[in-house]
């Protein structure tokens, strides 16, 4: 949603960033379609932050935000997740 897309550059401090990539695009990333056609572009921006920040840093980030996200699992990890089974 457009409240997790903006959760999302505040967390990882490319709103100014974005902006201007959707001012140049001509782009308005409160539609998902546009932020889904630019993805490319947006993951890009978004690389930095979650290159330089750890998977703990990362989750705790996360969970302090409305962004839904969980960590990819193997099936053997899903399959003996107590949440799961």
């Amino acid at each position: 949603t457009g409240r997790h897309f903006r959760d999302l550059t505040t967390l990882t401090g490319t709103t100014e960033a974005v902006a201007a990539l959707a001012d140049s695009l001509g782009a308005d990333f409160s539609d998902e379609g546009d932020r889904y056609r630019h993805r490319d572009a947006l993951g890009a921006l978004f690389d930095q932050w979650f290159a330089a920040t750890t998977g703990a840093e990362i989750a705790a980030a996360l969970s302090s935000t409305s962004v839904l996200w969980e960590r990819y699992q193997t099936f053997g990890e899903t399959a003996s997740d107590p949440r799961v089974t």
